[in-house]
């Protein structure tokens, strides 16, 4: 069974083409690896497919149904979200166990602790 796909998926920022025509296809149980060089179009790639950028409607097909149009929230609830890795999104929400130590959360042996109620 196809999970997600894309055809001919094409994605601007303003007269800047990013994207020409990317195809994948992503079958139940496979794990798939975007990899490329700075400004290859990765992020491009995954905000297209996520609905950060929209595109048209039969450029992105998840479980048989076009979402290309899809606002992001839309595409949320089914399940397909971006996390971007190592940007310290929430850091403002906890205190670090060592302050003067910028690299003090869990990866270099430090302890995170909420920074109170919320």
């Amino acid at each position: 069974m196809t999970l997600l796909q894309t055809h001919g998926l094409t994605a601007s920022y303003g007269q800047l083409r990013a994207l020409f025509g990317v195809d994948i296809r992503v079958d139940a149980g496979e794990m798939v690896a975007i990899i490329g060089a700075n400004g290859a179009g990765k992020t491009t790639l995954l905000r297209s497919i996520t609905g950060a950028l929209r595109n048209e409607v039969g450029m992105v097909i998840h479980r048989g149904q076009a979402i290309g149009a899809m606002a992001a929230d839309q595409i949320m609830k089914r399940g397909i979200a971006m996390v971007p890795e190592g940007r310290c999104l929430f850091a403002s929400l906890f205190r670090r166990g060592k302050p003067a130590d910028r690299r003090a959360g869990p990866a270099h042996g430090g302890a995170l602790e909420p920074a109170g109620d919320l």
